[in-house]
């Protein structure tokens, strides 16, 4: 239980490491290392989801987890 709190907690933070050096315009480089984070968070996120509970639940993280590989790619020189 307290690990899924944990992940959780990582997520949140990664979240926000998405979004407020966008707003704020404060080391704005850090998205692409956060993208970067919370895609490997949904690597494992899937393997979890498939061992547990099926394919057909792994898809939503596999399509996030894609989607913070685009964002790492597109931010990555963004000064």
């Amino acid at each position: 239980m307290m690990f899924l709190r944990m992940i959780g907690g990582f997520e949140v933070l990664g979240a926000a490491g998405l979004i407020l050096p966008g707003l704020t315009g404060v080391k704005r480089h850090l998205t692409s290392v956060a993208a970067g984070c919370l895609a490997f968070i949904m690597a494992g996120a899937v393997v979890v989801s498939t061992m547990q509970m099926g394919v057909k639940t792994a898809i939503f993280p596999f399509v996030v987890g894609i989607v913070d590989l685009i964002v790492m790619s597109g931010r990555k020189g963004w000064k």
